[in-house]
């Protein structure tokens, strides 16, 4: 009889998998003895579906060696080790640099850099509170984050609700992805110009 024992110690009548297996062949009748021999079934790793999970930018470049390739049950290399700054797809070659000696080969694997979603970040507006003066005002800084992380400008545009701030009130500003950057969506935060303790409306009628 014909028998394949696997790396777990479990006996087989073919193989259907890479791995390293014991071929045993054992007789029969007045052929007792037993004959044994190691065997080696390698795979090339571009017959193989391996993926590299999407990701979304977070306002910081992704680091190429942070993404991890599924499928692949060896340790492997890839083609780049440098950093990642726009959302967008891209490849890379994955290489098998398995020590058993089972896989073998390179291949290519998509992946993707998807755009972040304006609705998941933080709007600020600052000062988001105006003292009234009866004059115009500057329009207050707006800063886009998320999870902590800074999104640089050119990623959106910034839109206020009024043109000209003078009079006391609510205002908003909307802050836009631009079609070029790594965001997308759009998302409102309101600022108001309000009467600070020290203003003299008076004061601003008769001056």
């Amino acid at each position: 009889t014909v028998t394949y024992v696997n790396s777990a110690g479990e006996e087989t009548n073919s193989i259907s998998e890479e791995g390293k297996y014991t071929l045993k062949i054992t007789g029969k009748g007045n052929y007792k003895e037993s004959w044994t021999k190691e065997l080696k079934v390698t795979r090339n790793i571009n017959t193989m579906p391996l993926s590299i999970e999407s990701v979304t930018y977070n306002g910081q470049a992704v680091v190429i060696s942070n993404l991890t390739v599924t499928g692949l049950d060896c340790a492997y290399s890839v083609s780049s080790s440098g950093e990642v700054k726009k959302a967008g797809d891209y490849s890379l070659i994955v290489t098998a640099d398995d020590n058993k000696g089972i896989y073998t080969g390179s291949t290519t694997v998509d992946f993707t850099v998807e755009k972040l979603d304006l609705e998941n970040c933080t709007v600020s507006v600052e000062p988001s509170a105006i003292p009234y003066t009866g004059d115009e005002v500057e329009q207050p800084n707006v800063e886009v984050r998320y999870d902590g992380n800074v999104i640089s400008y050119e990623n959106y545009t910034v839109a206020y609700s009024s043109d000209i701030l003078i009079e006391k009130g609510e205002y908003s500003v909307t802050v836009t992805a631009t079609p070029e950057g790594n965001l997308t969506g759009r998302k409102t935060a309101d600022f108001s110009i309000e009467y600070s303790g020290s203003f003299n409306a008076e004061d601003a009628v008769s001056g």
